[in-house]
């Protein structure tokens, strides 16, 4: 019995040696588990830094890349839209239109009579009630027949005037000349420096018609986004296609 309980009493001995060799095992890799972790974290931290980093530093490079590339030795061209057909058209379809109107004032003031109708019917339309022989009436029919012609063709007169054909930037990279289609065919030419224009939209975000504010002008000068073409895109967008505060 005494042989049996000193090897009861050596297998415990064992075993709590062997627990505390395994306690201290799982502490030292729970603790290099932890470090480990903590340097993993660290290292994905300076990786994500240095990445970063490196973004800014090729976004600052591209910047100055531009700034390189607008510093220019020649003309540039930024953008162009050939399209000189539908301009004839509209501006001779807003002639035509012109001319009728003014025709139909004429006429009016000259050659209209007044038609006799029952002026008791309660069905009668307003306009049937009218005098058109009354010279108030007739000069106010005549006006309206002239304004409606002069606002078609001002209307398209305007519209194909801010119409840019081409956007050249120019040499040195300090200003841009508006090349736009003219009423009678010629195109009309404007020199403005990038500081007296801006834009409110970006180059991607227009669809159809990119508007440019020109600073002492009325009216946007109009780049057709969607039949036009961009020949230098990251040019124009570092240059004509920004967003200035014009004083």
């Amino acid at each position: 019995e005494g042989g049996r309980s000193r090897e009861i009493e050596q297998s415990c001995t064992m075993c709590s040696l062997g627990i505390l060799r395994l306690r201290n095992v799982y502490r030292q890799l729970f603790s290099s588990y932890k470090f480990n972790k903590c340097i993993l974290k660290q290292s994905d931290n300076v990786q994500f830094k240095s990445v970063l980093r490196s973004n800014l530093a090729s976004d600052v490079s591209k910047i100055d890349s531009m700034n390189t590339k607008s510093n220019l030795e020649k003309d540039k061209l930024l953008f162009y839209y050939e399209n000189p057909k539908f301009f004839y058209f509209l501006n001779g379809f807003a002639f035509v239109q012109f001319f009728f109107w003014v025709h139909m004032a004429e006429f009016s003031f000259t050659q209209m009579k007044d038609v006799k109708v029952d002026k008791t019917n309660p069905d009668l339309p307003w306009w049937r009630k009218l005098h058109f022989e009354n010279d108030f009436t007739r000069s106010a029919v005549a006006v309206f027949c002239f304004l409606l012609g002069y606002g078609i063709l001002s209307t398209a007169w305007i519209y194909t005037l801010r119409s840019v054909r081409m956007l050249v930037l120019r040499k040195g990279g300090k200003s841009v000349t508006f090349v736009t289609y003219g009423p009678f065919g010629r195109n009309k030419h404007l020199d403005v420096s990038l500081q007296q224009i801006t834009t409110n939209q970006t180059r991607s975000s227009a669809r159809v018609q990119l508007p440019i504010k020109v600073q002492g002008k009325w009216f946007y000068y109009i780049l057709d986004t969607r039949n036009g073409t961009f020949p230098n895109p990251e040019l124009f967008d570092f240059t004509a296609g920004m967003k200035r505060t014009l004083k």
